[in-house]
């Protein structure tokens, strides 16, 4: 199931949601789940980085990248911290709430266009 919704999002780029689905029902346990789509995702935007600097200069690239190490030091530094304090039961709700918002925000943007 992990595998389908990984290759669901290669294929139409909306498969974030689905693997975070796919994850929760296969991993309940919160470090399992954190560490499993960390380490996709982290594959997941190597792969997609490695893309951009082959088809784009190097200036775009650089920013990009300039950006995007530091947040994810810093949402990998926050996690570590809060997963700690969180309780399995609250983290479960904090999945459901943000897949819910989430869904809801790809509704709107298909709406909208």
């Amino acid at each position: 199931m992990l595998l389908f919704a990984g290759l669901m999002h290669g294929a139409f780029a909306c498969g974030g949601p689905t693997v975070a689905l796919a994850a929760r029902r296969l991993l309940p346990e919160k470090n399992a789940f954190r560490a499993t789509l960390f380490a996709y995702w982290l594959f997941l935007n190597a792969l997609a980085f490695c893309a951009v600097w082959r088809h784009f200069s190097i200036k775009p690239v650089a920013g990009l990248f300039m950006v995007s190490i530091p947040a994810m030091v810093f949402t990998g530094w926050l996690g570590v911290r809060l997963a700690g304090r969180v309780s399995q039961r609250a983290f479960a709700r904090a999945t459901a709430l943000l897949l819910i918002l989430s869904g809801l925000a790809a509704i709107a943007n298909a709406l909208a266009k």
